[in-house]
């Protein structure tokens, strides 16, 4: 599925767009007129302040399954069926008072200046992971694929350590760089890659990453790379086929688990196959004014623990559950079944 935003508001460090996605055969109007309806569709409501305190009422999969099902793909992986596999769950949270989206979008892009904010139907949250990008003949990636929760630093300097020495996080980032590079080398003539991982530092978490730049054919466009990419390693795992086909007997076929719209791809384009694709993370799905479905997902390698892979889904939760924000109202009555049933 494809959905197309009208407008996309990109701020980097020393430039500010305005882009506008119009159809061919409509007149293209003037910039005044562009920026007159880009403000006229911002949200009219105000902004309120009140952070969410909503409740967990239902999941796919609960926590106790999601170790079930760790334990199940590390199994996996030791018969050598796969290498990696990424073991995703959920969260259905429930607000009586029912979610502000359009402060919570503000909370999210002001907790998270490094990452990308997104908004794509009823799908949000703000990602730190750059799938592609291009500009010109020339495309970037940036890697993310292993975890440090900083909730548990005493020091930051020996808790990032414990990234950049630590062999099974080394390898399952490795992984993730090598199924990118092995997707992006047939578009490009030239491929460049950092010699090491670094460590990236995000308000919740510690990330190994690894920025991948390429120059391409001209024929090229974007929704080639990622339609080629997509879903990555980080998010599905190695081989490709084995770790998908794991995850679906693991999440879906066993527990109902439907990732939907999470970890695909969202961004931008424009009509000469430019543009940046960030991967659908560190977010949520709307499913109606008074329940939101959050989801996150760890990296299953040789030697993986369940209960640490659990509480690294719970670190990657944080950033949307704090960003959450509710309806001011004066209700004092409690939820009804019926709203509790939609989960």
């Amino acid at each position: 599925m494809i959905t197309v935003p009208k407008f996309v508001l990109d701020i980097s460090e020393d430039e500010i767009w305005l882009r506008y996605i119009y159809a061919p055969v409509d007149p293209v109007p003037g910039v005044e007129e562009i920026f007159a309806q880009f403000v006229n569709e911002l949200p009219q409501e105000p902004v309120y302040e009140s952070q969410a305190n909503p409740v967990s009422v239902a999941a796919y999969m609960s926590e106790q399954e999601f170790c079930v099902s760790v334990n199940e793909a590390v199994a996996m992986i030791e018969r050598g069926e796969a290498a990696k596999i990424v073991v995703a769950r959920d969260e259905c949270l429930f607000s009586s008072e029912g979610f502000h989206i359009a402060s919570t979008m503000e909370a999210l892009a002001h907790d998270n200046p490094t990452a990308w904010t997104y908004k794509v139907g009823e799908l949000i949250g703000s990602t730190p992971e750059l799938l592609i990008a291009r500009q010109g003949n020339a495309a970037h990636a940036r890697v993310l694929a292993g975890t440090v929760d900083r909730s548990t630093a005493i020091n930051d300097r020996i808790l990032a350590g414990r990234l950049s020495d630590n062999p099974k996080q080394l390898f399952e980032h490795q992984a993730a760089v090598e199924s990118l590079v092995e997707k992006l080398a047939p578009f490009a003539t030239d491929l460049q890659v950092s010699k090491k991982p670094f460590v990236l530092a995000l308000p919740n978490v510690y990330h190994l990453a690894t920025d991948v730049s390429a120059e391409l054919t001209s024929s090229t466009s974007i929704l080639d790379l990622v339609g080629e990419i997509n879903p990555t390693a980080a998010v599905g795992g190695t081989p490709r086929k084995a770790a998908l086909d794991a995850i679906w007997r693991l999440e879906a076929q066993t527990h109902g688990l439907d990732r939907g719209l999470y970890a695909g791809a969202v961004g931008w384009l424009d009509a000469d196959g430019q543009g940046e694709f960030g991967i659908a993370l560190r977010g949520c799905v709307v499913e109606d004014q008074h329940h939101i479905r959050v989801y996150a997902g760890c990296g299953i390698v040789r030697g993986s623990n369940a209960v640490e892979e659990l509480a690294e889904t719970h670190a990657k939760m944080r950033p949307i559950k704090q960003a959450l924000r509710t309806r001011i109202t004066y209700r004092t009555d409690e939820p009804t079944n019926e709203l509790s049933k939609r989960c």
